[in-house]
């Protein structure tokens, strides 16, 4: 029987086009011309007489085959990459790479890190703050260790390379200027709350994901909002209320300082979706030590929210 062997670099060459669904950025990443890439990745194809990809003009698609390899290959490309961190880094330190949605954060850490550093004194971290949809991403290409996001859609993970468990829950409020008409009222309703200029996140923002579900769960959908502007994080959607630019829906999370400054007026929602679950994601195939911050991250997480929750409650 005839065997077909691999060649590492057009291999190469198919992750970072799968990563980016994008010849030319695909380049960019490698730091090789685009013709170059096309070259490895038409060579790559006609070895084994396979489509990875679908070219529709300037755009690219994974076929089913080339889904299937992608999610074959991820766990080599994380092993590759952890061999050349070791052989790079000067610490003796192992450290675990965590992605985290920016309302995760602001509750969560230091207090999570600092809690396992008790513990294992000679573990270091790597945070990076970024969207839900980012988060996800770099987790199931083995950029990050974890990810810990306020959104995640029922069963749509199942047959991804990582594990999935719920941690806590968040709220979503509404923030509005203080001398906004809705500032005078106790909460709102989200009937109330299309009523006015709407300052949105990103969709690949978990919290948009939530404001989204909550609003079809109320009989309304994304577009009965009145999009004034689109914000690329909390912070900026907070400061664009309080210029009186229009209210949004964040994470209660989010709003402890601003509220604290007397910037926004925060309000809660009377949904049945108004609050949201908190998740932690991680990769099935990991060491013990990811295994440990997990089960450390669980247990801490948990009486974090439970805290929340307790001091939030009326007297």
């Amino acid at each position: 029987m005839k065997t077909t062997s691999l060649d590492f670099k057009e291999l190469e060459a198919f992750r970072a086009v799968a990563l980016t669904l994008s010849f030319s950025k695909a380049a960019e990443l490698l730091g090789i011309s685009q013709s170059t890439v096309s070259i490895r990745i038409r060579n790559f194809e006609n070895r084994f007489g396979q489509r990875f990809f679908y070219r529709k003009g300037w755009q690219v698609e994974l076929t089913q085959k080339g889904e299937l390899l992608n999610r074959k290959i991820a766990s080599l490309f994380q092993i590759l990459n952890s061999i050349e961190r070791t052989i790079t880094s000067e610490s003796t330190e192992e450290t675990i790479r965590i992605s985290a949605g920016e309302s995760v954060f602001i509750s969560l850490f230091p207090g999570l890190t600092n809690g396992f550093k008790e513990i294992h004194p000679d573990v270091d971290f790597s945070i990076e703050i970024n969207e839900t949809m980012k988060s996800i991403s770099d987790l199931r290409v083995g950029i990050v260790d974890v990810a810990l996001v306020g959104w995640i859609k029922e069963g749509i993970y199942e047959n991804e390379p990582f594990n999935v468990l719920e941690i806590g829950e968040d709220e979503l409020v509404l923030i509005v200027p203080l001398d906004h008409p809705l500032a005078k009222f106790d909460q709102v309703t989200p009937a109330e709350i299309i009523q006015y200029d709407y300052i949105a996140r990103k969709k690949t923002s978990g919290v948009q994901h939530a404001v989204i579900d909550m609003l079809y769960n109320e009989g309304f959908s994304e577009s009965d909002l009145k999009v004034r502007g689109v914000m690329d994080n909390a912070s900026s959607v907070i400061m664009a209320v309080y210029k009186n630019l229009g209210i949004s829906i964040v994470s209660r999370m989010q709003t402890a300082v601003a509220e604290k400054m007397n910037l926004v007026k925060v309000l809660p929602i009377r949904s049945k979706l108004s609050k949201r679950k908190v998740f932690i994601a991680y990769r099935k195939e990991n060491s013990p030590l990811i295994d440990s911050f997990v089960q450390f991250a669980v247990k801490y997480s948990r009486e974090y929210s439970a805290m929340v929750s307790h001091s939030t409650e009326p007297s």
